[in-house]
């Protein structure tokens, strides 16, 4: 289903039912603007009579916008191989580092690399994924994750993350920022960064200095 259908209809709806309403009212085929704007007032105000249009439309665009993250998460391999390091940390409640961190995670390892390189690694994992799919689409992970060139890929961003931890305090407050929060970021180099816009703090418990220590020795280690 597009997306957009839901709006599509409430604009529709709303359009509609106000067409109806200015026919009710007019004298003549005429309707004074202030009746215009107290029927206008009333269309929108919380309660009104197109409340469940817009509250159907919503509710059906937040489940869209879900099943295509969750889509997203299914198909992202290269994030796979980047996880499948921090697993017994993900499991340990302890470590303090949650699968809800991963998304900020990858947001600054896409960073780190650059965007050309990223895509070409996520590509590259994806075209691994599918030799190792079965004819029913389901994925041999033990063969995926043993696969000679997602150790490659594995390097790649080991290697890239030995780089940009060179100067540790240097790179740690930057690192903090992106994983706390949901940043309009991007790279304009493999070693340059850019907040665009001013981050939004997340709502993820926080992500401090002993989880960033924990998840570096971890992506690092051989």
């Amino acid at each position: 289903m597009n997306a957009c259908a839901p709006l599509h209809r409430t604009y529709d709806n709303a359009v509609l039912a106000f067409a109806r309403f200015l026919e009710e009212q007019a004298v003549d085929g005429a309707v004074p603007v202030d009746r215009i704007r107290a029927l206008a007032d009333r269309l929108v105000a919380e309660g009104g009579e197109l409340e469940p249009h817009f509250s159907a439309a919503e509710a059906l665009c937040v489940s869209q916008v879900r099943a295509h993250q969750l889509d997203a998460e299914r198909h992202n391999y290269l994030g796979r191989i980047i996880a499948k390091r921090l697993a017994h940390l993900l499991d340990d409640p302890s470590s303090g580092i949650l699968r809800d961190h991963l998304g900020q995670l990858f947001v600054a390892i896409r960073l780190i690399l650059g965007d050309q390189v990223y895509s070409a690694l996520q590509n590259n994992a994806s075209a691994i994924a599918r030799e190792w799919a079965g004819p029913d689409g389901a994925i041999d992970w033990d063969g995926f994750y043993g696969d000679s060139r997602v150790q490659h890929i594995r390097d790649r961003v080991r290697f890239a993350l030995a780089r940009a931890f060179q100067r540790f305090q240097a790179r740690k407050d930057w690192f903090l920022t992106v994983m706390n929060s949901h940043p309009h970021a991007r790279s304009v180099g493999p070693g340059s960064f850019v907040l665009a816009d001013a981050p939004q703090i997340s709502t993820i418990p926080y992500f401090g200095e002993p989880q960033l220590v924990l998840l570096v020795d971890c992506l690092l280690a051989k």
